[in-house]
């Protein structure tokens, strides 16, 4: 169409030319010869380096009038063609950018939705969701691709909807379907690629193969994947994507097994999770993942879905991620979890902020080492680089509730109270049963001095444990000897006014190495104890970096 328009423009204005040099020639049909003479001499004189190169001939009065005219009109002529050219080329630039990049140019994101259990085998389930979660993994090492992470994707699992539906709401070009089915011994799995925008597949294969060969699959359809997504990948992504981080087969059966029970959240889950992970490692003493599942499995709930303390669960996660790391320094999700005890447990910042890069360095798409990292930041109060690190995250996981309470805490620390409750309002829309926001909200209100709306989230949380929940939780504490957290009975004593029981429970805190003394510097909750010598003394153990 543009190029179109430029013809068209053009064709008026030769036509117009045209009609002003019919004119132009009859008014020159009056002059006398002796004129025509004077206008031949004169065109002749100012065209010398013309008539020079070419021979002499006898100017008829129409040749004269003619170079006249040529002469008069080339200069709007010239520029006519100059503007058919700018057209042209803008159009070609287009027309090249919305059939040929579209056609065969590069598809910069992918969401790998989970593939079917095709069998229907409650038994084999890990085997699809392994196969899906590796292949996210593999992708993920990608530097020009944004793949969607499994705690977005996995949200789709069992859910009547259509890839295209799926990669609009997630903002992708491209959407990766699959079923795995198990045969005895062996496994048929079939993947294919659709491409969003033209609502067609890209590629499609269908795999068979015995059970011992999990990875192979793996492998080959990552490989599948990132050619038709037309990536150009360099050496190091090459590597990643066929990487194979144990060659005895059993083991990352058992190592996928583990991830399986483990992303269930639950004391039973996490407990079996662990379990086949130290399988794993019995069967390959070098499987470095399998150490990472160990590391994951005592440093989540900081050991309380294992009935136990930080204190007993934080030293054997540290052992577990040292360990993988010493196997293989490449692992992203080892060095954030070993930065998270840094952090929470040893306290050590310096250590913390290494690893945290170390992670992301290893794997920039990886969100828990952004929304990890960005605790630490408010913890030392680098209040814009955590905000920027938080969003970074919701980027790459836009659908977790868990970052999206991350950005919201970022705001209630640096003291921006309207936007944190806005965040927090935004997270309870995706999950209204999401305690933390609930307590998010309820404390950016108390900032507010909105005490009517500050308990009624206290209320809503309060209604979300249930009584007999509540009557458990404070039993359990009474069999501990510690029924709750002395660092947040610490917080309230100071809302109070309290100031000496405040920081006589921040000293118990501080020796149960509790959660919360991480951010004592940054915590608006402790605001009235600025200035007590007592509190200043705390906060200087804690050795903040400057």
């Amino acid at each position: 169409r543009v190029i179109s328009r430029a013809m068209e423009k053009d064709r008026n204005l030769r036509c117009q030319s045209a009609s002003e040099m019919r004119a132009d020639l009859r008014r020159l049909k009056r002059d006398t010869d002796s004129s025509r003479s004077a206008t031949v001499n004169v065109e002749a004189h100012q065209d010398s380096q013309v008539t020079k190169a070419q021979p002499q001939i006898e100017h008829s009065s129409d040749t004269a009038i003619a170079i006249g005219l040529a002469k008069r009109h080339k200069k709007k002529l010239t520029i006519a063609l100059a503007a058919l050219a700018v057209l042209v080329v803008a159009g070609g630039l287009w027309f090249y950018r919305a059939n040929h990049l579209s056609a065969g140019g590069a598809m910069d994101s992918v969401a790998v939705l989970p593939f079917a259990n095709g069998g229907g085998d409650p038994d084999t389930e890990y085997l699809s969701d392994g196969i899906t979660e590796s292949v996210i993994n593999s992708l993920s090492h990608v530097s020009q691709l944004r793949v969607v992470p499994r705690s977005t994707v996995f949200r789709y699992k069992g859910k009547d909807s259509t890839p295209e539906k799926i990669g609009q709401e997630l903002n992708v070009r491209a959407v990766v379907t699959g079923r795995v089915t198990r045969r005895g011994d062996a496994f048929l799995v079939s993947a294919e690629l659709m491409d969003v925008n033209r609502e067609s597949q890209v590629w499609g294969e269908q795999y068979s193969k015995k059970l011992a060969d999990i990875q192979g699959i793996q492998e080959d359809i990552s490989k599948s994947i990132a050619t038709n997504l037309r990536i150009e990948l360099n050496g190091k992504e090459e590597q990643q994507i066929a990487k194979r981080d144990t060659e005895n087969p059993e083991a990352y059966r058992l190592y996928l097994q583990g991830r399986y029970y483990w992303n269930q959240r639950t004391d039973e889950g996490v407990k079996k999770g662990l379990g086949y992970f130290q399988q794993a490692i019995e069967k390959d003493p070098s499987y470095a993942l399998a150490f990472a599942g160990v590391a994951d499995s005592y440093a989540v709930g900081n050991g309380s879905y294992l009935g136990l303390t930080p204190q007993e669960a934080r030293p054997k996660s540290k052992a577990a991620a040292l360990k993988a790391l010493e196997l293989d320094d490449s692992l992203a999700e080892a060095h954030t979890t070993l930065a998270d005890t840094y952090l929470y447990y040893d306290w050590d910042f310096p250590k913390a902020q290494q690893e945290f890069s170390r992670a992301i360095a290893a794997n920039p798409n990886y969100p828990t080492a952004h929304q990890w990292f960005a605790e630490y930041l408010y913890a030392v109060g680098r209040f814009d680089e955590a905000t920027a690190e938080a969003k970074r995250a919701q980027e790459l996981d836009p659908l977790s509730v868990a970052v999206s309470g991350s950005v919201a805490e970022t705001y209630y620390y640096a003291r921006k109270y309207d936007q944190a409750i806005e965040a927090y309002k935004a997270t309870l829309k995706m999950d209204p049963n999401f305690i933390a926001a609930h307590i998010g909200l309820a404390l950016s209100y108390d900032e507010k001095k909105m005490y009517p709306e500050a308990v009624a989230e206290w209320q809503a949380r309060a209604q979300l444990y249930g009584y007999p929940g509540v009557l458990q939780t404070l039993l359990d504490g009474i069999l501990k000897g510690q029924s709750v957290d002395p660092g947040q009975v610490a917080a309230v004593y100071a809302k109070m006014g309290k100031k000496n029981e405040a920081l006589t429970w921040l000293e118990k805190a501080y020796a149960e190495r509790s959660g919360r003394m991480v951010r004592l510097r940054s915590d608006p909750g402790f605001d009235s104890l600025r200035s007590d010598p007592g509190f200043v003394a705390i906060v200087r153990r804690m050795n903040f970096p400057d």
